[in-house]
């Protein structure tokens, strides 16, 4: 059951693939950031700039350049 846009299998990985580094690094990157301003941050509000940031990088680059470079992958 695929579609022009790719089987729904394929979208889930190349979005798996790029997620899962992003959700490892993001909070390591962001607290060191944090860590080297001086700067504490209550937890709710560490965990909100945390999914921000992977929405924005997700949405606005990482997807739109894998989709580019998985194209004639996907609609195999």
């Amino acid at each position: 059951m695929t579609t022009e846009a790719g089987a729904r299998w394929k979208q889930w990985l190349v979005s798996w693939l790029i997620v899962w580094p992003l959700s490892v690094s993001m909070p390591w990157a962001l607290a060191a950031l944090l860590e080297l301003a001086d700067l504490r941050l209550p937890g709710w509000l560490f965990k909100m700039l945390v999914a921000g940031l992977i929405s924005f990088n997700m949405v606005y680059w990482l997807m739109p350049q894998s989709s580019r470079l998985m194209a004639r992958w996907w609609v195999r």
